[in-house]
Protein backbone atom coordinates (compact mmCIF):
# COMPACT_ATOMS: atom_id res chain seq x y z
CA UNK A 1 0.00 0.00 0.00
CA UNK A 2 2.91 2.14 0.79
CA UNK A 3 4.59 1.73 -2.51
CA UNK A 4 1.08 2.44 -4.01
CA UNK A 5 0.53 6.05 -2.51
CA UNK A 6 4.37 6.80 -3.15
CA UNK A 7 3.85 6.11 -6.76
CA UNK A 8 0.64 7.77 -6.76
CA UNK A 9 2.06 10.99 -4.79
CA UNK A 10 5.32 11.05 -7.74
CA UNK A 11 2.54 11.22 -10.60
CA UNK A 12 0.45 13.70 -8.72
CA UNK A 13 3.52 15.90 -8.33
CA UNK A 14 5.10 15.65 -12.08
CA UNK A 15 1.16 16.54 -13.38
CA UNK A 16 1.28 19.48 -10.80
CA UNK A 17 4.92 20.85 -12.10
CA UNK A 18 3.39 20.13 -15.79
CA UNK A 19 0.78 22.43 -15.65
CA UNK A 20 3.01 25.33 -13.91
CA UNK A 21 4.07 25.92 -17.27
CA UNK A 22 2.33 27.14 -20.36
CA UNK A 23 3.22 27.52 -24.01
CA UNK A 24 2.35 30.91 -25.17
CA UNK A 25 1.66 32.62 -28.76
CA UNK A 26 3.34 36.17 -29.51
CA UNK A 27 3.45 38.29 -32.20
CA UNK A 28 6.94 39.31 -33.12
CA UNK A 29 8.29 42.23 -35.73
CA UNK A 30 10.96 39.84 -38.16
CA UNK A 31 12.64 40.85 -41.25
CA UNK A 32 16.05 39.96 -42.75
CA UNK A 33 18.93 39.46 -39.97
CA UNK A 34 21.03 42.52 -42.01
CA UNK A 35 18.29 44.92 -41.71
CA UNK A 36 17.30 44.87 -38.13
CA UNK A 37 20.60 44.94 -36.80
CA UNK A 38 21.51 47.78 -39.27
CA UNK A 39 18.20 48.96 -38.27
CA UNK A 40 18.57 49.37 -34.82
CA UNK A 41 22.25 50.07 -34.37
CA UNK A 42 22.22 53.11 -37.80
CA UNK A 43 18.48 54.65 -36.99
CA UNK A 44 18.24 54.21 -33.23
CA UNK A 45 21.86 54.10 -32.08
CA UNK A 46 21.96 51.12 -30.25
CA UNK A 47 24.86 49.05 -29.86
CA UNK A 48 25.16 44.97 -28.44
CA UNK A 49 26.32 45.00 -24.83
CA UNK A 50 25.13 41.10 -24.67
CA UNK A 51 24.84 38.14 -27.00
CA UNK A 52 24.33 34.51 -26.25
CA UNK A 53 23.81 31.15 -28.31
CA UNK A 54 20.28 29.97 -27.89
CA UNK A 55 19.48 26.14 -27.03
CA UNK A 56 18.29 26.09 -30.75
CA UNK A 57 21.06 27.58 -32.28
CA UNK A 58 19.69 30.77 -32.70
CA UNK A 59 21.43 34.00 -31.05
CA UNK A 60 19.75 36.84 -28.49
CA UNK A 61 21.12 40.58 -28.02
CA UNK A 62 20.56 42.67 -26.09
CA UNK A 63 21.45 46.33 -27.77
CA UNK A 64 21.37 49.63 -25.41
CA UNK A 65 21.74 53.02 -26.35
CA UNK A 66 23.25 54.91 -23.39
CA UNK A 67 21.86 58.31 -23.92
CA UNK A 68 18.16 57.58 -24.73
CA UNK A 69 18.18 54.87 -22.02
CA UNK A 70 16.41 52.28 -24.62
CA UNK A 71 16.86 48.57 -25.38
CA UNK A 72 16.09 46.16 -27.83
CA UNK A 73 16.18 42.29 -27.62
CA UNK A 74 16.57 40.76 -30.99
CA UNK A 75 16.82 36.67 -31.47
CA UNK A 76 18.56 35.93 -34.45
CA UNK A 77 19.95 33.59 -36.69
CA UNK A 78 22.13 33.49 -40.35
CA UNK A 79 18.81 35.03 -42.40
CA UNK A 80 16.32 36.46 -40.08
CA UNK A 81 15.94 38.09 -36.77
CA UNK A 82 12.74 38.57 -35.09
CA UNK A 83 12.70 41.76 -32.32
CA UNK A 84 11.45 39.74 -29.17
CA UNK A 85 11.03 43.16 -27.43
CA UNK A 86 11.99 47.35 -26.71
CA UNK A 87 11.74 49.46 -24.14
CA UNK A 88 13.12 52.23 -22.09
CA UNK A 89 15.14 52.42 -18.96
CA UNK A 90 16.83 49.55 -16.67
CA UNK A 91 17.81 48.37 -13.11
CA UNK A 92 21.45 48.44 -13.69
CA UNK A 93 23.66 51.32 -13.55
CA UNK A 94 26.59 50.28 -15.59
CA UNK A 95 24.17 49.98 -18.02
CA UNK A 96 22.41 53.12 -18.25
Amino acid sequence: MRKLLFVLAIIFAGTIQAQEVMNLTKQMKCSNAEFIMSEYTQKWGEVPVWVSKTSNGTHVTLLINKEKKTWTMIEYDARIACILNVGEGGSDPNVF
